[in-house]
């Protein structure tokens, strides 16, 4: 699912959109511009959510093999990137694969496991990674140091995000700033219900983050 554009080559624009959305099984599902073998550029205020199934999220641009940029933000009444059920993969900004990201907007990432109904999740079934700015796949999601300055180096950028999990043992980066002092007016990990683990906030929730990494 493609809020904006979607091409072989070069994708650009990107309009504001409030209901990009997936259906059950894995979906990728993408605010703006996606393009398969080029760039790809849009940075609207979107909401975009998955559903039922193992989602790729992604609240900007997606292009795997080039230049994936945009500073939409997915924040407050302009709009918000959710999880469904299952093991989804949220990116507040832009997605690569062997490529660059450019850019990095406000984004609120949420978690809603358990859908309309409030199910509770089998062990292992909702564990998401939320990256709050940009994302490269070349580096993997794994929470470990290597992972995350790989993410530093192949994926800059980035503006403040707020990452609210829900269930499951789920994995927060909150990207730059990287500024301590910002506190709460910095990158915001809160963590879910179950054991997360954060990395690169300006504050992490008391109770909520379990295990924080340090970065750098």
């Amino acid at each position: 699912m493609v809020g904006d554009n979607y091409a072989s080559g070069n994708a650009t624009g990107g309009s504001s959109d409030k209901d990009v959305l997936g259906l059950d099984g894995p979906d990728t599902v993408i605010g703006d511009s996606a393009s398969k073998g080029g760039d790809a550029s849009g940075g609207g205020d979107d909401r975009v959510a998955g559903a039922d199934g193992d989602d790729l999220v992604v609240g900007d641009s997606w292009a795997p093999l080039g230049t994936a940029s945009g500073s939409g933000d997915e924040s407050g009444k302009k709009g918000s990137l959710n999880a469904g059920p299952d093991n989804d993969l949220l990116v507040g900004d832009n997605y690569t694969n062997g490529g660059t990201t450019s850019g990095g907007g406000d984004d609120q990432l949420q978690g809603f496991d358990g859908g309309d109904a409030g199910v509770r999740c089998e062990q292992k079934e909702c564990d998401d990674v939320l990256y709050g700015d940009n994302y490269s796949a070349s580096c993997g999601p794994k929470a470990t140091p290597p992972v995350i300055e790989c993410q530093a180096r192949e994926a800059p950028g980035g503006g403040v995000d707020r990452l609210t999990p829900d269930q499951g043992d789920d994995f927060m980066n909150g990207g730059p700033p990287d500024d301590p002092e910002l506190r709460g007016s910095g990158d915001v990990c809160s963590g879910g219900r179950d054991r997360d683990t954060g990395t690169r906030c300006e504050l992490y929730v008391h109770g909520d983050t379990e295990h924080v990494i340090s970065f750098p």
